[in-house]
């Protein structure tokens, strides 16, 4: 048998429930409806600025459909230009990084080379299972020169 026990009667181990007065209730309903009129507002101003914010991209998506449709993909001198040399200057920085490399793998010979051998150096191998995507995976092998890379000179 199940025995009911209401909330309050004194029985053991159940305390009793203070009740609110009415005032209580009051201050309390008041307190939660302008909390809730605050996150209310909050979010209306969030979801305006996300409106605005959809209606600026949204104008840069149709700026950026009407000027290709006009243009058919094609792009003018100035740009190709412009490409062309943010290719070339990275293509310097290439030679740089290449350069500093090979310098600092030349320090490291020099040093292995005046060093007495004791134990070997141990180099650690990329595995296929590193954060590096599958096409980058590469072995530097320092015997090999990497082939110099090619300047882009374009006329236009």
């Amino acid at each position: 048998m199940v025995k009911r026990v209401k909330i309050g009667d004194g029985s053991p181990g159940v305390p009793k429930k203070k009740r609110m007065t009415a005032r209580e209730r009051e201050e309390l309903l008041i307190e939660n409806f302008v909390g809730l009129q605050r996150a209310m507002i909050n979010l209306s101003m969030k979801f305006e600025n996300l409106s605005d914010n959809m209606s600026k991209l949204l104008n840069i998506f149709e700026v950026s459909a009407r000027d290709y449709m006009v243009n058919k993909g094609r792009t003018t001198p100035e740009v190709d230009r412009d490409l062309v040399n943010r290719i070339n200057l990275l293509l310097d920085q290439n030679k740089n990084i290449l350069a500093s490399v090979r310098s600092i793998e030349d320090k490291a010979r020099k040093q292995e080379n005046t060093k007495p051998v004791s134990a070997p150096v141990v180099v650690p191998q990329m595995s296929a299972s590193s954060n590096v995507p599958a096409g980058m995976q590469q072995s530097y092998t320092p015997t090999t020169a990497p082939a110099k890379p090619k300047t882009i000179v374009q006329t236009i």
